[in-house]
């Protein structure tokens, strides 16, 4: 094995979502493509730091940064020390956010926009506080990193509402697909599956899910209500949690509507395997890795016609009006009424997810952070 300095990652910000995914997917392909260079995976989950990654893979795990507070103490007070005492070459925040007195080259994984995007609804004044704060934390990281990683180019379109994206180095690089784990073919056929709408993602603000029970409703009460919606995800916003459960009330489909809370990777596979159609609202997306791992599972997909959603689903997805419930439900309606569109968009979906591979993203990660090394960064 070489001797040359490792690679550091920082994975303390991945603790949910996709971002454990890619910390877990990313770290282990790059390990594998680099047989000869070393990889330092910080992490705060045992999800990420307990995945099975090649041996040139050394996982530190620091289960005591779940929080915030700890979590940014670190990596701005005891990370630089780590990194001259290990002799690292470069980090890799998959947080975005740089470690200010860090003094090898730094590349940041903008996952997380929305952070730093408005939506419609009206937010919590300490939510709009901490994004405001976030905001300007994230200009000075877009500025120390020599590089930032965007997984889409939607995500760069919504980055420059707020900074000038002209002046700062940047690319996209978009996510991969396990396909052993997602792509499969010989999934349950549609006619074989319930007549249930699932979504899963966790119940933030920019996932809309408002508009998925309003259209629950248009649905009952234009087709009949034979269709049920599951939302799996945890409760992250407590109070937007309640303006959907009262939602639910309001609108009378406590019967038709459920909101599961998490779930196991176990039963989220499950839940995909039976459900006849899968949905997204969301009106800011950074990937949406849920919509390709819905079509590896064989599930036609409805998603929303905004952010990043039409360049990761291509053709392979049904597109509506994420703000008229109405549409919402009269594009569930077409799916579940055509056996002809389930099929085509099954098919579809399947030759769309072969087009994300994490080979091919650890390739663009590593070009990126050789470059970085050698300073060819412009």
């Amino acid at each position: 094995m070489s001797e040359r300095g490792p690679i550091l990652i920082n994975a303390v910000s991945q603790v949910f979502g996709g971002g454990v995914v890619v910390a877990q997917n990313l770290t282990a392909k790059m390990a594998e493509l680099r047989p000869d260079d070393r990889l330092i995976l910080v992490s705060s989950l045992d999800e990420v730091a307990e995945f099975s990654y090649p041996e040139n893979v050394e996982v530190c795990y620091l289960p005591a940064l779940l929080s915030r507070p700890n979590r940014w103490y670190y990596e701005q007070r005891h990370l630089p020390a780590v990194i001259a005492e290990r002799g690292a070459r470069a980090i890799l925040n998959l947080g975005g956010f740089a470690c200010a007195r860090a003094k090898v080259p730094q590349l940041g994984v903008w996952q997380n926009p929305h952070i730093y995007t408005p939506t419609p609804i009206a937010q919590p004044l300490g939510l709009r506080l901490y994004a405001a704060i976030q905001r300007v934390v994230a200009r000075l990281s877009l500025s120390k990193n020599v590089q930032n990683i965007f997984l889409t180019e939607a995500s760069i379109t919504d980055a420059r509402s707020w900074w000038p994206m002209d002046e700062i180095a940047h690319t996209v690089i978009n996510n991969g697909v396990d396909r052993g784990r997602i792509v499969k073919r010989n999934a349950r056929p549609s006619a074989e599956r319930d007549n249930t709408v699932l979504s899963i993602g966790h119940l933030y603000y920019h996932k809309n899910y408002e508009a998925m029970i309003d259209a629950i409703a248009c649905y009952r009460d234009r087709y009949g209500d034979d269709l049920e919606l599951e939302i799996v995800g945890s409760r992250w916003d407590e109070a937007y949690s309640k303006s959907l459960d009262q939602r639910i009330i309001d609108r009378k489909v406590g019967d038709l509507v459920t909101l599961s809370g998490t779930a196991t990777a176990e039963e989220v596979a499950s839940k995909l395997d039976r459900a006849g159609v899968y949905l997204i609202t969301s009106r800011l997306e950074t990937f949406g890795l849920t919509t390709l791992e819905a079509m590896g599972s064989g599930l036609p997909v409805v998603v929303a016609d905004a952010s990043c959603l039409p360049e990761v689903a291509g053709d392979a997805a049904l597109y509506c009006d994420p703000n008229d419930p109405n549409d919402i439900a009269e594009k569930l309606h077409r799916v579940l009424s055509d056996p002809s569109l389930q099929a085509d968009l099954r098919e579809r979906g399947f030759a769309r997810v072969e087009e994300f591979s994490w080979d091919r993203a650890a390739e663009r990660y590593w070009e990126e952070i050789d470059r970085a090394i050698r300073g060819g960064l412009d």
